[in-house]
């Protein structure tokens, strides 16, 4: 056994590890996640050789003893709502890590936050923020002089779930990436918005009653988001929000105001009561669009025609209300509908 390189006891029902694995000396890779009764794990100390860690979705409510002392670890995933808090200065011990998925709780410290942004090997950076303060701070420390992500997933508010079947065991498990596009730099805001890094690639928002238009996304706080790369761009349950486009967001001419988004390849605007629209999205890499339960909204706030469009989900009755320039433009659009009835 002394020889084991790699150990995955994940989805098991294990309470806890014997301190003996502290003899796998070659073991590389210990992978425990959604070991959901999961309370404890021993020193690891001695497992100097150990590259990859996985304790997602465990109970454990304190990182393991001798962290600090893998320096070979290249993948750490932490990501557990119990584990509130990490040692102070443990992250910047480990200096070689490439990939980091953390859940920051109620107790993290401005110091942890930091640390993660400055990992100099750190490639891709998957978190959730329960506070959005650590958000912004985390996002701060990234423009000051950080290393350069390849690829980030951050969530604050609430995590996405879904429940999924594992070994004849269901269990929930976090989702950090968009499952309908392909993307490397995303970013969901549940409950509250601020300004996200400037490169993300996905943006959702959700339950986010402090944004009325998309003047809120684009210069909140006085800081602005570059938009002109976003391929997706989804808005649900935001009941104060009235407008995608405000004069202060687009650009006036004959069609009234305008955005251009050119990279946009996925539009969701789901359960906003409120919305209307008074310009349009130029968007002539669209491929989807989904609209759901926006009654107020009575024009499709695009330019048409859509060169890229591939399907357009929406419910039956409103597609059929909207008002039209050009009565040939819904006839054009038909062949992509696909009604639906959640």
């Amino acid at each position: 056994m002394q020889g084991l390189t790699i150990l995955d006891l994940s989805y098991t029902c294990i309470e806890k590890l014997p301190d003996s694995i502290s003899h796998l000396t070659n073991l590389t890779t210990l992978l425990l996640q959604y070991c959901q009764n999961l309370k404890h794990v021993p020193c690891l100390a001695r497992l100097a050789c150990l590259r990859n860690l996985n304790l997602e979705g465990t109970r454990i409510t304190e990182v393991p003893e001798g962290m600090e002392m893998l320096q070979k670890l290249r993948y750490l995933n932490l990501f557990s709502r119990y584990l509130q808090k990490l040692p102070a200065g443990m992250l910047s011990k480990l200096s070689c890590v490439q990939k980091l998925r953390v859940y920051w709780g109620s107790k993290t410290s401005e110091e942890m936050v930091e640390e993660a942004s400055k990992l100099s090997e750190l490639d891709t950076f998957e978190a959730f923020f329960e506070r959005i303060q650590d958000f912004k701070i985390y996002v701060k420390s990234l423009g000051s002089g950080g290393p350069r992500l390849r690829k980030y997933s951050l969530t604050v508010g609430s995590p996405p779930l879904a429940y999924k079947r594992k070994q004849n065991m269901w269990y929930f498990c976090y989702l950090f990436w968009p499952e309908d596009v392909d993307a490397d730099r995303n970013v969901v805001f549940d409950g509250n918005f601020v300004a996200p890094p400037k490169d993300l690639q996905c943006l959702t928002l959700h339950d986010c009653d402090n944004i009325r238009s998309l003047s809120d996304v684009l210069s909140n706080e006085g800081e602005y988001s570059d938009l002109k790369g976003i391929i997706r761009l989804e808005v649900y349950d935001c009941s104060k929000i009235e407008k995608i486009i405000s004069e202060e967001d687009g650009r006036s001419n004959t069609m009234g105001f305008t955005l251009t988004l050119p990279t946009l390849k996925i539009l969701r605007l789901l359960d906003l009561p409120h919305l209307s629209s008074n310009g349009v999205m130029v968007c002539d890499s669209l491929e989807q669009i989904e609209v759901w339960r926006c009654p107020k909204l009575k024009r499709l706030p695009l330019s048409l025609p859509l060169p890229a469009i591939k399907e357009i989900k929406v419910e039956e009755d409103w597609w059929n209300s909207l008002e039209w320039d050009n009565p040939n433009a819904k006839n054009a659009l038909q062949p992509y509908i696909k009604y639906i009835d959640y």
